[in-house]
């Protein structure tokens, strides 16, 4: 019997649950066995915080796909990344064979800010979002996106 290969999906969740069940549904049909926080299929343990079990997921994952939505995750660590951040970095870092995908609400704001003068990260530090900002809920966004070694191509 052939192993499956185990796909980890990393994205934010709140808003975007119908994608993450079409993603999972896709991703399942195609004979993966998908690891996603939404679905509850990454492993845990009952010793390690979420943010631990995630960057576990990452390591024993075969394969990672990112999405990049204009929603910020909820749980963000002591340097003020999210969970869905740290996961991206920690595959670019291990090398998995990954697909990395960003929403243009992303790619839009970034090229935005950048024409309005807001080129880098300390630029935007001087930024900050209305209460119940809807097109991006949180800047962090496009610094996730940029942390990815494709963005300065685009």
């Amino acid at each position: 019997m052939d192993k499956k290969l185990k796909i980890m999906v990393s994205l934010t969740v709140y808003g975007v649950e119908e994608l993450l069940d079409r993603v999972y549904s896709l991703l399942t049909a195609f004979g993966y066995e998908v690891w996603m926080s939404h679905k509850g299929t990454i492993p845990v343990s009952s010793d390690e915080t979420a943010f631990d079990s995630c960057l576990k997921a990452v390591e024993q994952c075969d394969l990672f796909l990112g999405i990049i939505t204009a929603q910020c995750g909820s749980g963000l660590d002591q340097s003020g990344l999210s969970i869905t951040h740290k996961e991206m970095k920690k595959a670019i870092e291990l090398g998995k064979p990954r697909w990395l995908l960003a929403h243009d609400e992303v790619i839009f704001a970034r090229r935005f800010l950048i024409d309005l003068g807001y080129r880098s990260r300390e630029d935007r530090e001087k930024l900050s979002l209305q209460d119940g900002a809807t097109s991006i809920t949180n800047l962090q966004v496009i610094d996730l996106y940029e942390d990815q070694p494709w963005s300065n191509c685009l």
